[in-house]
């Protein structure tokens, strides 16, 4: 009865999938779905140009599975904690609105902050996370996810290894275009595998930033037992278009109200090198793709940290400059490139270092 009055709260609360920009000037408008985008790489001219001004497509990435036992059918979890398969329940008026129309086309730069990084939970959404819960909303008319929403706790961490998520086809997946079926909510938080309303096809580079937030969730929770993390993620398409252009991930710590965890960002699904066809999935190459797992992707990431403003651990989310001590020990592989202002940085959920920053 206690789990059933948590689920009624939580289909009660406003979401639609459609939030609100920290910019926005406009009056808020009520979508019976997420609003969707486009979102176009930059021509060099110099000139400023949102996403949606560019009237093209962005990019794609996916969280690769290893072989394993087969995952269980959409909608349930392989592990503890109540989910709900049902639909959202629009109760509300006060319904938040984010618009990417001043969201900037994509220039490289993966993430984002929106809203200075506040998440757009409510006040009732964030009382009932007190308890362990997963949400996937229902794969809308084109086949495509829509939403995951969790309340992320000890009870939904993974008691087994990823089991094979090669049976799910997200919407828009293609073969041989190096797409990656990428979790809206992790394994490594929720124990989800081959779950259809959780898995999207998307780039290399939107999927090794998701991991960034996946990893400082999991070891908070870890590191704290009774705590709680509320997180959702949301994709959002151009019109009919079958691959997102890009995910808005919210997260934050409930019981201490987010002075551990707090991060609102937008993470392109695009990737240098790639033009992609977002109605269908089709992937062309251009010369800058670089493969991933090659030695000069190992040497564009030298080259990317030397040359960044701020240098950031991968596992615990904290910032440096890049000449301090406390970074240089730290290997590659967990060491990530910011550029960005130390403002910014904090908005994406980075907290900066006690010595190096700020000092």
């Amino acid at each position: 009865m206690k789990m059933k009055k948590l689920m009624m709260l939580l289909l009660g609360t406003v979401f639609t999938g459609a939030l609100i920009s920290a910019c926005a000037e406009a009056e808020p408008v009520y979508p019976e779905a997420p609003e969707t985008v486009i979102i176009e790489e930059a021509e060099e001219t110099g000139e400023t140009e949102t996403a949606a001004e560019a009237g093209e497509e962005t990019v794609g990435t996916e969280d690769q599975g290893e072989t394993g036992e087969t995952a269980e059918a959409a909608g349930t979890v392989t592990d503890p904690g109540s989910v709900n398969t049902g639909s959202y329940e629009q109760t509300s008026e006060e319904y938040a609105y984010f618009s990417l129309d001043q969201v900037p086309a994509y220039n490289g730069t993966q993430v984002i902050p929106v809203h200075e990084g506040m998440p757009f939970f409510t006040e009732e959404e964030l009382d009932a996370a007190r308890e362990s819960y997963e949400y996937y909303e229902a794969l809308d008319d084109l086949g495509r996810c829509v939403f995951a929403q969790a309340s992320a706790g000890t009870d939904t961490l993974p008691t087994r290894e990823r089991g094979d998520i090669h049976t799910v086809r997200p919407s828009g997946w293609q073969k041989n275009c190096k797409w990656e079926r990428c979790h809206l909510i992790a394994h490594s938080i929720t124990g989800e595998d081959a779950n259809e309303r959780n898995l999207i096809t998307g780039t290399h580079a939107m999927n090794e930033a998701m991991q960034v937030y996946e990893v400082r969730i999991t070891n908070y929770i870890k590191d704290n037992p009774d705590a709680h993390v509320l997180y959702r993620v949301t994709p959002y398409y151009y019109e009919d278009e079958l691959v997102a252009s890009g995910v808005l991930m919210e997260g934050m710590s409930v019981e201490n109200e987010g002075e551990a965890i707090r991060f609102c960002v937008f993470l392109y699904n695009a990737q240098t090198g790639e033009d992609i066809d977002y109605a269908l999935g089709y992937v062309d190459f251009t010369e800058d793709y670089i493969d991933p797992s090659s030695e000069e992707a190992e040497r564009a990431k030298e080259e990317a940290l030397e040359n960044a403003d701020y240098i950031a651990n991968k596992n615990s989310m904290i910032f440096h400059d890049p000449d301090c001590s406390g970074i240089a020990k730290t290997r590659n592989s967990n060491r990530i490139p910011l550029n960005c202002s130390e403002e910014e940085a904090e908005q994406m959920g980075y907290r900066p270092h006690y010595s190096c920053i700020g000092a």
